[in-house]
């Protein structure tokens, strides 16, 4: 596959974004509603964000304060705090975003750059099918390579949705 251009890798996410809705969330747990409307911790690219955004969401679910000494202790708990970075990390974040007014801007921007790792994903998955080197054009069923190639195309798109 040819080198991705960095225009093409800033599109596949966004550490400033994934920031901003992690360091709303935790300077203003009204945020936590508003961003999860919009993304999953899966819609963050960064591991280390996903295990963030589900500490957050576990100690919000649990009707419990969050501040960064406790998602410490959540991070702790879940054993992930050092796969973060530390409290450093947590640190970073809360430094990272000066007000938690666009959260759902920023947010909108994750899942965006989720959706087109979603449709990158596919057309990659898309390409490898093309190049089997015993690909059949014809035929019917479950394995004929249209089919294949519907499937696989139709699975990326309502990812989008």
């Amino acid at each position: 596959m040819d080198k991705i251009s960095d225009k093409a890798l800033e599109r596949l996410w966004s550490l400033a974004a994934e920031a901003a809705v992690l360091g709303s969330m935790l300077i203003d747990p009204d945020c936590i509603p508003k961003a999860r409307g919009i993304v999953t911790a899966n819609d963050f690219y960064i591991p280390a964000h996903q295990f963030i955004f589900e500490a957050m969401e576990s100690l919000y679910d649990d009707n419990k304060p969050i501040d960064a000494v406790l998602l410490r202790d959540e991070l702790v708990k879940c054993d992930h705090l050092e796969d973060i970075g530390g409290v450093e990390y947590i640190a970073k974040i809360l430094d990272s975003v000066p007000s938690s007014a666009n959260v759902a801007y920023y947010a909108g921007v994750v899942k965006d750059r989720r959706r087109y790792r979603d449709l990158v994903e596919s057309i990659n998955a898309m390409n490898e099918i093309l190049q089997e080197p015993d690909l059949k054009v014809g035929g019917t069923g479950p394995t004929n390579t249209a089919n294949r190639l519907w499937h696989r195309a139709g699975t990326g798109w309502r990812r989008l949705l």
